[in-house]
C-alpha cells in the first residue's frame, strides 16, 4: 500500500518530505493521543502529528520515502551533468560512486517527456545555484570558465556550449567521463 498520496494530504508535502528525510523507509507506530517525546512529534511537530494520529493513530505506519529519493537522485543528476565529480558527489549524499552511475545512466529521459532543453535548463539552474562562474558572464562581456579550445581542457571547468551540443544534447567527457 502506498500511503504517501494520503500523508501529503494529510499533513502537506514540505512536512512529508522532512518525514521522509529523516524516517523514510521505517515502520513507526503512529500513537493516537502522541506526545511530545514521539520521534515523529520531534520531527514533523506536534500540530501534523496529530493530523497524522487522526488518520493513522493506533496502527503500524511504513513511511515512505519516494518523494526524498527522487529529489536526491534529481539533484544527483544535474550535479553530474553539471560535471561534478562522482566522488565528490557521492559523499554528499552518502553514496557510493556505482550507486551515482546507476542513478544518472539508469533514467530514460524520453519516457517523462524530458528534451535535451529540458536537462540544459536543469543544470544551468543548478550551476546559478551553487554560484559556479560557468553561467555567469563577465562585466567585459565575455563568457569565464571555458578554455576555448575543447580539446584542452587541463583545470578548467567546461562552458556550457561544451556540455551540450548544437541540438542541445549532452557531449563528451562533460556528461560521461567521470567514471
Amino acid at each position: 500500500m502506498n500511503s504517501e498520496p494520503e500523508i501529503i494530504e494529510l499533513i502537506g508535502k514540505e512536512t512529508t518530505l522532512k518525514l521522509e528525510r529523516v524516517l523514510g523507509g521505517q515502520r513507526k507506530y503512529i500513537a493516537s493521543n502522541p506526545s511530545e517525546e514521539s520521534p515523529i512529534v520531534t520531527v514533523i511537530g506536534m500540530d501534523a502529528a496529530q493530523k497524522l494520529a487522526s488518520r493513522f493513530g493506533g496502527m503500524l505506519l511504513y513511511i515512505p520515502q519516494q518523494m526524498a529519493t527522487r529529489i536526491r537522485n534529481e539533484e544527483i543528476r544535474q550535479a553530474v551533468w553539471a560535471g561534478e565529480h562522482k566522488q565528490s558527489i557521492g559523499q554528499r549524499f552518502g553514496l557510493v560512486e556505482r550507486t551515482i552511475r546507476k542513478i544518472v545512466q539508469g533514467d530514460n529521459f524520453p519516457r517523462y517527456g524530458l528534451t535535451c532543453r529540458h536537462l540544459r535548463t536543469g543544470v544551468q539552474s543548478y550551476l546559478q545555484g551553487r554560484g559556479d562562474e560557468r553561467t555567469t558572464n563577465s562585466p567585459d562581456g565575455k563568457r569565464h570558465g571555458g578554455t576555448g579550445t575543447p580539446g584542452d581542457r587541463a583545470g578548467t571547468y567546461p562552458t556550457q556550449g561544451e556540455l551540450f551540443g548544437a541540438h542541445g544534447e549532452p557531449i563528451g567527457g562533460a556528461v560521461y567521463g567521470h567514471e
